[in-house]
């Protein structure tokens, strides 16, 4: 039975890894929104088991599920370096831009 909630725990992460790198790719609040809610499911989950067995039993299944979530933590982190650079990029635009505009009222 354990064996079992462990691999469902194992699929759910590798959906919430999935939704996340559909967020580089385009429609970021809805791949987001999916993440956040396998998130909350995935802490209910293992709140449950945690009620339900031994801590011994569940530290059987740690490293597997750790790299699981290590994975999702790297992936956040480089969501969030993608998003960084894009916004360094419309900040510079904007500058270029004011420059311009500052140009053009020189040049009047």
């Amino acid at each position: 039975m354990l064996a079992k909630e462990i691999e469902n725990i194992k699929n759910l992460l590798k959906d919430i890894i999935s939704d996340l790198n559909l967020i580089n790719n385009g429609d970021f609040q809805s791949n987001f929104d999916n993440a956040k809610e396998k998130m909350q499911l995935f802490n209910e989950m293992k709140e449950k088991l945690e009620l339900e067995y031994p801590i011994e039993d569940l530290r059987n299944y740690e490293h597997e599920l750790m790299i699981l979530t290590k994975q999702i933590s790297k992936t956040y982190d480089n969501i969030i370096e993608v998003k960084k650079r894009q916004l360094k990029e419309v900040v510079f635009k904007i500058k270029l831009l004011q420059n311009r505009k500052k140009l053009i009222n020189y040049s009047r």
